[in-house]
């Protein structure tokens, strides 16, 4: 879980840097959940990471497509 929590951490800094709220979150909550040793929980919250982060990237797929084709 110490590699978990350091990739949380880290994932919880870059997406707040980018205002991306819920997936900073979602990392902090992961973030927790390795610190206390919840395996599980880190297991469970990351998928919800994944989940958001894969929204996210279409997203930010579509806002580029759209600056694109205003050009």
């Amino acid at each position: 879980l110490a590699a978990g929590r350091l990739a949380a951490h880290r994932a919880r800094g870059t997406l707040g840097a980018i205002g991306a709220t819920r997936a900073a979150a979602l990392a902090a909550d992961a973030e927790r959940r390795a610190e206390g040793s919840d395996a599980a929980g880190f297991a469970q919250n990351g998928l919800a990471l994944l989940q958001e982060l894969t929204l996210l990237k279409a997203r930010l797929a579509e806002r580029r497509a759209r600056h694109t084709e205003e050009q």
